[in-house]
């Protein structure tokens, strides 16, 4: 394992002490901060969310986390987005009216409620499902079910199936996109903070990857 610092972004609407306490679990000892540090030589941050879309962005907007991150995205500074904070890295959302930090192109919808056999959806999707991880998502990318099973829970999802930074698939009476990679920078709709030994093999791929590290 590296030795990249790994910062944990605290704007006031995420999980950050269930992130962080997996984080030590695998070895690592992150930082939880609420405003920028400078200094981002070996560093990776990492942004859970849970929450309302534009209240996400208010608190980024407000603790000068936006600014930074997309500045830190530009220079390829690892950036790892969770659940809510995926959707933050992106364009925007159905559910709120304020630009996302665009730093990965897309846009999230809402869940329909009801899929094409016109049987219903129960939103959010709450629960255990497995990631179907393809495309250039490198060597951390669990193969195969066995090793892909993580806990979701939202009620927006990542809309363009076949948009080129999809990495990683997953069936919810149709399939979404439940992980996305440009860069440097990687969205996981699901919480591997919550998705126990599953998750903490996820991260510990990840801390060995020489592009994307922890």
């Amino acid at each position: 394992m590296n030795s990249k610092r790994v910062v944990v972004i605290d704007i006031g609407v995420g999980n950050v002490k269930s992130v962080a306490n997996m984080l030590r679990k695998i070895g690592l000892s992150p930082e939880i901060a609420s405003s920028p540090d400078e200094s981002t030589a070996k560093v990776l941050y990492v942004l859970p969310g849970v929450g309302a879309f534009d209240q996400g962005m208010k608190c980024l907007t407000e603790t000068g986390w936006g600014s930074f991150l997309i500045s830190a995205a530009n220079r390829e500074v690892p950036i790892l987005g969770l659940c809510l904070g995926m959707q933050l890295l992106c364009d925007g959302s159905e559910e709120g009216d304020v630009p996302g930090l665009g730093i990965i192109p897309g846009r999230f919808a809402r869940f329909p409620g009801v899929i094409q056999d016109g049987s219903i959806q129960k939103v959010p999707h709450m629960g255990w499902n497995t990631v179907d991880f393809d495309g250039p998502a490198g060597s951390w990318t669990p193969k195969g079910p066995e090793h892909s099973r993580f806990y979701f829970v939202h009620s927006y999802f990542y809309e363009d199936i076949n948009s080129p930074v999809a990495i990683g698939r997953t069936t919810y009476g149709e399939p979404f996109v439940s992980a996305i990679m440009r860069g440097s920078v990687v969205g996981l709709q699901f919480h591997p903070e919550k998705s126990h030994r599953y998750g903490m093999g996820l991260l510990l791929a990840l801390a060995s990857e020489p592009g994307v590290s922890l």
